[in-house]
Order: C-alpha cells, then structure tokens, then sequence
C-alpha cells in the first residue's frame, strides 16, 4: 500500500469525522425541527402515561413541536426497547425507561438487549409503593408482620406483578432483608390484585400509591408502610421503611427516566437533558405530579448514568441471590 494511498485514507477519514461533528453541532442548534416521538413501555392510560404527558406538555410549547407519546406495551419492555435500539440516533425517538432497562437483562440472558445499549437523557420522576395488608389481618406495623409471617413461613401470599418491576424487587428485597418466606400469586398488574386482597386470599402486597389508597381510607385495608424515603401526602400516616425500623436495602423507590438511542451525538443529548430539567422546575408540572403521588426527579445525563451503573450492582446481587428468573 503506497504512502500517497494511505495518506488519502487519512485525509478521507477525517473529512468524514469533522463532517459528522458539523452535522451534530448543526442539528443540536436546530433541534427540535420536527415532531419527537416518546416510546412507552406501558400501556396507554397507565401512570408512566400520565406522568409522560404532564411532562412533556410544556416541552412541546417550549420547543414549538409536538411530543408524541407512543405505547409499546408487552414482554417486560423489550417491544418498546428493540424499537428504540433499532431507531436512528437523531434526538427524535426516545424512550421513557425504568428498572426493567436494567433489570432484564440481569434475570433473562436471552434479552435482546443490554443496559448499555442506550444512552441515559434524564432521570424525570419516581413513584413510591405501599405496603397494604388485609384491615382483617392481626398486624398493624410491618414489624409485626414480619414476626407473624415468620411463624407462618410459605403460608402467607403475596402478588408477583411481572418480573424485575419496583413491585416484585421489592417484595424481594423485603424478603431476603427479613428471612420470611411468602408464596408469590401472579396478577396482570395491580388492579386485579384489589379483590384478591379484600377477600383476604393475599396477605400483604406491595403496590402503587394510586391504586391501593383508596381502599386503605375505606378502612377496607390497612397500609403498613411506604417504600419510600419520605412520607406521602395521600397517606400521611404511613411511616417510612427507614421509621418502620428497616435499612436502606429494603428501600425500593420505581423511578422514570429518559434514554435515547446508542450513538446519540452528546450536544442533542445535552439539549434534551435541559428541555426535561426545565419542565420539571415548572410549577404546574411539580404541582400535577405530586398530586398523583409521584416525585420529580431530574439532574443530568451523567447522573442518570450513574445511576443505571449503581442499580445494576445492587440488583445483579439480589437476583443471584434470590435466584430470579424470567417466568
């Protein structure tokens, strides 16, 4: 190969490198120039849907171009994840992710997809979870179940929501933290867990704020405590884990947040990241959102990042040791 060649190479190379950070720069400073579409990997008129729509109202104001959410439901997340791994890395398909990003491929090695795969936007909200038992049931803090579960070892039911969820690592982190056995009973989600849990046919679930809360102010259940670091409006009274005498390892907060495509140029990245931080300042946004019992989030590509990487260490231990698997 002649130096003349090899030069031509070289110089062919970096036209095309300094071409592509001339078209990155160009596109972030015009970006958004057309409508972006939100991947979702829940069902429509869920929560995540909800939460997606109050957020990214303003954004769409702000930016001139409408944010389409699109739900892609079904198979733990993998519908809505192939879908953006598959998408063009231009700031225009993104995805609204949660634990199940770093979860599934942690219990499945037949995921089509890895954590790394895609590139962290921003943290935007989280959802805590309550722990409810039948009002019949002779406990009223969560110590106290802990001691009567213990006298009852697989006798007592839980509902298994879908696997690698806050919900199902949660029950099993409560497990592993407590030494209590309870048999799981599968649910499509968590309303259907409702009747099952007033018939007395589960003893105590772990589930979302907006769907069991109801029934606690009814009287009909009773909520032993949230899985959460600070109390919640809806139910004031419901202590902490941490005030309900449990340590950080039983603490299993469901957060949202935002990725986009692997090979995403860093200057669109930036200018989304900033787009969502600024929404989640918004007073309506802050206000909507803590109305339905969620919390705003937030913080920077690097920090969602971060996080991915802690939650990948913490979970990849708890499936060892509780031997989780895709069911």
């Amino acid at each position: 190969m002649s130096r003349l060649f090899q030069l031509k190479c070289f110089v062919a190379v970096t036209l095309a490198l300094l071409s592509g950070f001339g078209w990155a720069a160009e596109n972030a400073s015009n970006y958004p120039s057309r409508p972006i579409t939100l991947l979702l990997a829940y069902p429509a008129g869920g929560l995540a849907d909800v939460v997606a729509r109050i957020i990214t109202e303003p954004m769409s104001k702000s930016w001139g171009q409408p944010i389409v959410v699109e739900p892609k439901p079904g198979a733990n997340g993998y519908i809505a994840a192939s879908a953006l791994k598959e998408a063009k890395p231009d700031g225009y398909t993104l995805m609204v992710g949660s634990m199940f990003l770093v979860v599934a491929p942690l219990i499945d090695p037949n995921a089509n997809f890895k954590t790394s795969d895609f590139t962290p936007v921003s943290l935007v909200a989280g959802q805590p979870n309550i722990f409810v038992v039948p009002s019949s049931l002779p406990v009223r803090t969560l110590k106290e179940f802990v001691e009567y579960a213990k006298q009852r070892p697989g006798q007592l039911n839980t509902a298994a929501m879908g696997t690698g969820g806050s919900n199902h690592l949660g029950i099993e982190a409560f497990q592993q933290a407590t030494g209590i056995q309870l048999t799981k009973i599968k649910h499509k989600g968590a309303p259907p867990v409702v009747p099952d849990l007033l018939q007395g046919q589960l003893s105590i679930v772990l589930g979302p704020v907006n769907v069991l809360a109801p029934h606690v102010k009814s009287g009909k259940l009773r909520v032993l405590a949230v899985n959460s670091l600070e109390r919640i409006d809806t139910l004031p009274e419901a202590p902490t884990l941490i005030e309900a005498g449990f340590g950080q390892d039983v603490v299993v907060v469901a957060w949202y947040g935002v990725v986009a495509p692997p090979g995403t140029p860093p200057e669109i990245v930036t200018r989304i990241n900033a787009e969502f931080n600024k929404a989640l300042k918004t007073p309506e946004v802050v206000q909507k959102l803590k109305a339905i019992d969620v919390f705003v989030m937030g913080g920077s590509p690097s920090d969602f990042g971060q996080l991915l990487r802690s939650e990948q260490i913490r979970w990849a231990k708890l499936v060892k040791e509780r031997n989780i698997r895709p069911e």
